[in-house]
């Protein structure tokens, strides 16, 4: 395990071949590494440790008990190796460390608040950076290239929040918009005026402190490197436009999009530019948005970027529900 994740993290044609070697059999893991390991002692695969007939295992690839027993009798001991190479992470957290995000184009964070946004991707999610890796990847995501963290823009969040907002307001009736309107010009600002500058702001949502310090942590102890990082939190899509007529995917069509796995939760502080949040209408409003707030990223009208946002006061109190009460009572619905 340790030799696949040091020395073989980045030899992915390496990978790929000795992966279809075991699946041609004993014979062909064999010629793989009379082809591929001529720098290997005795040209031998690495060793799984806990396999017992360690040496035959590195030989061919396989261990058969009895050699008059079919092929598909035979055991391997490298298709899970392989495997966890990209999904198993050891974590080695260092004393006295703190993570700071490297990444020049992540953007300053808003003054200290008591207020965060909990983000939970429910579905696998794009948020893009605008561009990709040629020949490989038409759509990248947001990362810290330092460590290989995604994350979420701050101002990608207030611009979902702010939409969420205009189609909240949209379905109040004329006096409930007339009671949240100064809140919603105080939050989220005035559509074209520069006199009327919005007072909330969102800093980047980022991963747990813990995991990225641990991250940062095996990466300065040359135990990860950010591409393996990158890879464990995130996974390749593709997709192809077919054609109506025939059935057949359109020439040219094929686009491939990093997405990050379903489940990943992301922490967004929250703060205000006077003072903190303690108006009850803006209180209210801003829960409301919150909620709204389903969906976001590339493809989100296509199933992707499902997401389950909440307003968090503190580290671990959820307020959502009770913002959302107040804002209840404004517009006269019962709570």
């Amino acid at each position: 395990m340790t030799a696949f994740q040091s020395e073989w993290i980045n030899k992915r044609n390496k990978s790929k071949a000795l992966r279809d070697a075991l699946r041609g059999g004993p014979d062909a893991v064999r010629t793989f590494c009379e082809k591929y390991l001529r720098d290997t002692p005795n040209r031998k695969l690495p060793d799984v440790g806990g396999l017992t007939h360690s040496s035959s295992w590195q030989d061919s690839g396989w261990f058969t008990p009895l050699a008059d027993l079919p092929t598909e009798k035979r055991y391997c001991g490298y298709f899970d190796a392989l495997e966890l190479m990209d999904l198993y992470i050891p974590i080695h957290v260092a004393a006295n460390t703190s993570y700071q995000p490297k990444s020049q184009t992540q953007e300053a964070q808003p003054h200290a608040s008591s207020f965060q946004l909990k983000i939970t991707l429910l579905s696998d999610a794009t948020f893009g950076r605008g561009d990709g890796v040629a020949g490989l990847i038409d759509e990248e995501v947001d990362y810290d290239e330092a460590s290989g963290l995604p994350f979420i823009r701050g101002r990608v969040l207030k611009g979902l929040l702010t939409e969420e907002c205009a189609n909240v307001m949209y379905a109040l009736n004329e006096s409930q918009r007339a009671v949240f309107a100064p809140a919603a010009a105080a939050l989220f600002g005035n559509p074209g005026s520069k006199s009327k500058q919005s007072i909330l702001n969102i800093g980047d949502a980022e991963l747990p402190a813990a995991l990225s310090d641990a991250v940062a942590a095996s990466i300065r102890a040359k135990v990860l490197n950010p591409a393996s990082v990158l890879d464990s939190l995130t996974a390749l899509r593709r997709q192809t436009a077919v054609d109506e007529k025939t059935g057949a995917p359109e020439e040219g069509s094929l686009r491939t999009m990093r997405v990050v796995l379903r489940g990943t939760v992301f922490s967004a502080p929250l703060g205000v530019s006077s003072g903190d949040l303690t108006d009850a209408k803006s209180q209210a409003l801003l829960a409301a948005c919150v909620l709204a707030l389903r969906r976001g990223g590339t493809g989100r009208n296509r199933g992707r970027g499902r997401l389950q946002v909440r307003l968090m006061q503190g580290a671990s109190k959820d307020v959502t529900d009770d913002f959302f009460k107040l804002f209840k009572t404004f517009v006269g619905v019962a709570a």
